[in-house]
């Protein structure tokens, strides 16, 4: 329900608005919290994999963007403009 105040003012608390965003919150707090418990939980049982190894993996990126690609084979960005290409393809076709 929206109240009105003096000439014509809407009292926010009580807009149909206001109270999705405040209940959609309250929704997903639950779904966060898990959410976080469950990386958390991944994080120690690989023993911080993703931290450990991130040096490594930043290096193969590197080194693999410095290189140049062989004769007739497909470049890093020439593959993913193609798999974007092939995925938008599909979203618009079902529309």
């Amino acid at each position: 329900m929206i109240r009105l105040l003096e000439r014509g003012q809407v009292c926010w608390k009580y807009s149909p608005v206001s109270y999705r965003r405040s209940t959609a919150w309250y929704g997903a707090f639950p779904l966060i919290i898990l959410i976080l418990g469950v990386g958390l939980y991944y994080s120690f049982r690989t023993r911080f994999l993703q931290i450990r190894k991130l040096g490594f993996s930043l290096r193969s990126i590197w080194n693999k963007l410095r290189q140049k690609p062989e004769a007739g084979g497909v470049s890093p960005f020439q593959a993913v403009c193609t798999a974007l290409a092939a995925t938008v393809g599909t979203e618009t076709s079902q529309a």
